[in-house]
């Protein structure tokens, strides 16, 4: 191999290894680094739930950096923006015209 190729390509020379091989091994270190960030932060939310902190916002971010790689976190992430637009639009149909809060007060 020539002294002057891509050290990765020289490693997976030295180790008797092909170029597909070192593919596998990238795509499983991309899966496990997205697994670990993405999971650290899902785990984040899901503690700001107890804790103060914004928790709606961590939770699905956490999701959305697992869903790069995993299709459960995909159809997780899925459902809760479902779970959103129902809420937001059973909010909007609930709210009717809103008091005036003067006209309850007791007058003498």
């Amino acid at each position: 191999m020539k002294p002057d190729a891509p050290l990765t390509r020289r490693m997976l020379s030295a180790l008797g290894v092909g170029p597909e091989a070192g593919l596998v091994a990238l795509r499983t270190l991309k899966r496990v680094v997205i697994l670990i960030v993405g999971g650290t932060v899902l785990a984040l939310g899901v503690a700001l739930i107890v804790l103060p902190g914004p928790a709606i916002v961590v939770i699905p971010a956490g999701l959305a950096i697992l869903a790069v790689e995993f299709a459960w976190a995909r159809r997780w992430l899925n459902r809760m923006r479902e779970w959103v637009q129902r809420a937001r639009g059973s909010a909007s149909k609930g709210r009717g015209p809103t008091p005036d809060p003067g006209a309850t007060a007791n007058r003498p």
